[in-house]
């Protein structure tokens, strides 16, 4: 059944949806100078994150090796996924480079399939207006080579679209693959930027934590 809303509480209800754009829309917390550590239940996995960024969660599971989300706030955040199903995704593509010679463009490396894999197997949905530069190299995930892009998408919060700026990676580690953001709004992306890239330079792959 519909319910009638009254002109004042209309403008209530669009202030609202409006002022949860606004204050989602706002900067990540400031990194202090304490950082805390996670390790996966594998202990497969560990990484750092700023002290006030809440404790990520960690859904990691045998199918899906780690899950790990750190938030800085409601739009800023930093991701790592990995995913045994990639991993054979990224073993085809390194079978294919082997033979090749290694003489292969960056998209059909290990590493450059699995950042279209990722792509097409999830993000295009989420992400209708997804917008990315070419794919270059990177040494910024867990001082291991993998291929990133950055790229642009709205996201809509509330009554408010937000503009959002990120950067993708994809990296093949044994029998997995990784799939690796970054983002935020637009506006915070380069106050942003070089926190995401020292959490991410801090991951450590492997045992013995």
């Amino acid at each position: 059944m519909p319910v009638a809303v009254g002109g004042g509480g209309l403008l209530l209800l669009v202030g609202g949806l409006l002022y949860m754009g606004i204050a989602a829309s706002g900067p990540p917390a400031e990194p202090g100078e304490k950082w805390e550590s996670i390790v996966s239940r594998e202990k497969s996995f560990a990484a750092y994150y700023p002290t006030g960024w809440g404790e990520p969660s960690n859904s990691g599971s045998a199918g899906s090796f780690v899950s790990v989300v750190w938030k800085g706030s409601k739009l800023a955040r930093v991701s790592v996924d990995g995913s045994s199903t990639a991993g054979s995704i990224g073993d085809t593509a390194a079978a294919a480079e082997r033979m090749a010679g290694g003489a292969v463009s960056i998209e059909r490396t290990a590493d450059g399939a699995l950042l279209e894999f990722f792509k097409n197997q999830t993000w295009l949905s989420k992400h209708p207006d997804y917008d990315e530069t070419g794919m270059q190299y990177s040494y910024a995930f867990a001082k291991t080579k993998s291929v990133c892009t950055e790229y642009t998408c709205t996201k809509k919060v509330g009554l408010l679209p937000v503009k959002m700026k990120g950067m993708r990676w994809a990296s093949q580690q044994g029998d997995y693959g990784y799939h690796v953001v970054a983002e935020c709004p637009e506006q915070h992306w380069e106050k942003f930027r070089p926190t995401a890239l020292q959490i991410l330079g801090h991951v450590q792959l492997g045992g013995g934590f």
